[in-house]
């Protein structure tokens, strides 16, 4: 067992939910019941975490966004707390989501996706 497993282990114990991401941005572990439903992107492979600094400031230059790398396109931004990374609602435009569009939600959906595009990089 590695420390990173002993630690997370040790959290859990104490009732305590973890979230643990990688160098390349990919949510790699989280606390068991956490947003395991099917509209969450969680548990999509697509979901990375990149840097989202505010150059207003100065204060936050940590925050993180979530992209998706199939649509390549910010999914949402501003993201400080580990527990903000599970909380993430699969956008109107994921190719993912289980559950049919009216007309009016696939206009907003594209108009979103164009934007959340722009944010990417």
């Amino acid at each position: 067992m590695t420390k990173m497993q002993k630690e997370i282990k040790e959290m859990e114990a104490a009732g305590l939910d973890v979230v643990a991401v990688d160098e390349d941005g990919k949510l790699t572990y989280v606390t068991g019941g956490i947003n395991q439903d099917t509209n969450f992107c969680d548990s999509c492979p697509y979901l990375a975490f990149r840097q989202d600094p505010d150059p207003y400031d100065w204060f936050r230059s940590d925050d993180q966004k979530a992209v998706c790398e199939i649509k390549k396109a910010v999914i949402e931004g501003s993201l400080e707390k580990p527990s903000e990374m599970v909380n993430i609602r699969k956008p109107l435009w994921c190719p993912y989501l289980k559950c049919s569009l009216t007309e009016e939600e696939e206009k907003k959906a594209k108009e979103r996706l164009s934007f959340d595009k722009s944010r990417y990089e």
